[in-house]
């Protein structure tokens, strides 16, 4: 764009619009320059979605070399573009993956017999923060099954009611101790009652 201006006839300088005849002012005009297109260059779109959520994996964009002709993007040769060609292809994810903790097995759930122990199973993630990402496929398992290696009395079952930790579970007995024995009657004693105890 071309802007008149009023200048000094001796010196050339610019001076004040007030000392030139107004009437005699040109029209601004506009001309055109650098018509010519720009030097191709590379183009770059948004990166894709990462190939994993974890463990390291890989994410790509398109990359371009393009000429803009009015306000157009058109895509042409590589070789046209100067300079390195921008990655294609990056790595993302680095982070491990969660994986499963567990506590130790408690002591079996009872005193005699067969009985059941149990462990803390949870997903944490590398900060070691609680996660829902684990694979439910290799959980390990939170129960099994324990033995003391000693018999209940009478045979009994062990009980398979898991007990908070620091007690300790006893197998109930339906008769503590066997009945005292009946002592013998002395031949040709009567009958005598005798009393309860």
């Amino acid at each position: 764009m071309s802007r008149p201006v009023c200048k000094n006839r001796v010196t050339g300088d610019e001076v004040e619009e007030e000392l030139c005849n107004d009437s005699q002012k040109p029209q601004s005009t506009v001309v055109e320059c650098n018509v010519h297109n720009c030097p191709p260059k590379w183009f770059t779109e948004e990166w894709g979605p990462c190939t994993v959520s974890c463990g390291g994996g890989t994410r790509i964009r398109d990359v371009y070399c393009v000429e803009e002709s009015n306000n157009t993007r058109i895509k042409v040769d590589d070789i046209r573009c100067g300079g390195h060609k921008p990655w294609f292809q990056d790595t993302c994810n680095q982070m491990d993956c969660p994986s499963w903790f567990t506590t130790k097995w408690s002591g079996c759930s009872v005193s005699c017999g067969e009985g059941v122990q149990s462990r803390t199973v949870e997903c944490r993630d590398s900060r070691h923060q609680l996660s829902d990402l684990c694979p439910g496929s290799s959980k390990p398992t939170s129960t099994k099954p324990c033995s003391t290696g000693i018999h209940c009395p009478f045979s009994m079952e062990a009980s398979e009611e898991l007990l908070l930790p620091g007690l300790y579970h006893t197998q109930p007995l339906v008769q503590p101790y066997p009945p005292p024995p009946v002592p013998e009657r002395l031949i040709g004693e009567q009958n005598v009652p005798t009393e309860a105890r």
